[in-house]
């Protein structure tokens, strides 16, 4: 266990940490995209367990560059509307079973959060805590 540990730290790039998640973590959301600067809007699918405080890891049908700025809208237990920067955007080319529900989406998109406002932020981490 302590190898493992030490090779998930050294490869993990996350700023937050992953918490143990029950399997319903695994749960996957609908999101809207829309990038700012084109107004285009696509659509992405995100594992619950890929959703932190800071950002969002994403399924998209649709190649957005990084440093685009978009709106997600995220169906939680309400409609929750979202600024983020895209930090990265790959070809998703998994052939995992979880993967494979989100067929239709080629990319996968890391978003980094630029909440607008504290109340915004505060329904997101309500929502983390909740689940």
């Amino acid at each position: 266990m302590e190898f493992f540990n030490r090779v998930k730290k050294k490869y993990d790039k996350r700023s937050e940490p992953r918490s143990p998640f029950p399997v319903h973590r695994f749960k996957l959301l609908d999101i809207q995209l829309t990038e700012l600067r084109t107004q285009e809007h696509s659509r992405g699918r995100a594992l619950l367990h890929d959703l932190s405080a800071k950002g969002v890891s994403i399924f998209s049908e649709k190649f957005i560059s990084p440093d685009e700025i978009v709106s997600l809208t995220i169906h939680l237990s309400e409609e929750l509307v979202l600024k983020g920067r895209v930090v990265w955007c790959n070809e998703s080319g998994s052939t995992s079973k979880i993967i494979r529900v989100v067929n239709s989406c080629q990319y996968r998109i890391g978003i980094k959060f630029n909440f607008d406002s504290s109340r915004e932020q505060k329904t997101l981490m309500d929502y983390l805590k909740e689940k």
